[in-house]
């Protein structure tokens, strides 16, 4: 994963940024396959890099408060639609952790980027779900496939790993259509 940054961004404050947020993405993976809970300090220690290297990254007070901005309104908008479906549901759709790392990852990736990144965890979601439904028909156990919640926190992870190498080039390809 490492590896993956490095290569694309060679070595800088941008790739030392994204290094520390691959690092809290892997381990809020591990914690939340395992416990179903992602952890905060996980959440703030990305914060904390974004907040740290964006002067380093020419970024001017104007633009990070954008950059603050375009998160909270990720992690908002995320927050409506998941209440909106817990009335429908009448139960829990998504945890406050998985809206707190879907804000964090619209701070790194913008507006343009959040929405291909909740496109790309839908789909990933979408495929876990569907290896534990057969994991389970096959009668096997292991500890990620267990009881009826779901982790939604690696797919999102895996996701914005993604994006952060190729969600610019993704979506300047997609904006070129127009």
């Amino acid at each position: 994963l490492c590896l993956g940054i490095v290569f694309r961004f060679g070595f800088g404050a941008l790739a030392a940024r994204d290094l520390v947020l691959t690092g809290c993405l892997f381990t809020l993976s591990i914690v939340d396959l395992e416990c179903m809970e992602i952890p905060d300090g996980c959440l703030g220690i990305g914060l904390l890099a974004w907040c740290v290297s964006a002067p380093f990254l020419g970024m001017d007070a104007w633009e990070m408060a954008k950059g603050l901005g375009n998160g909270a309104l990720c992690g908002g908008i995320l927050l409506i639609i998941s209440l909106a479906f817990d009335r429908i549901l009448k139960k829990e759709s998504m945890g406050g952790g998985d809206i707190k790392l879907f804000a964090l990852l619209g701070l790194y990736l913008g507006l343009a980027g959040a929405y291909f990144l909740i496109i790309e965890s839908c789909i990933l979601g979408l495929l876990f779900a569907g290896i534990r439904t057969l994991w389970k028909k096959n009668n096997r156990s292991f500890f990620i496939f267990q009881g009826d919640a779901f982790p939604f926190g690696p797919a999102l992870s895996m996701a914005g790993y993604g994006m952060l190498l190729f969600g610019e080039k993704l979506v300047n390809w997609y904006l070129g259509f127009f």
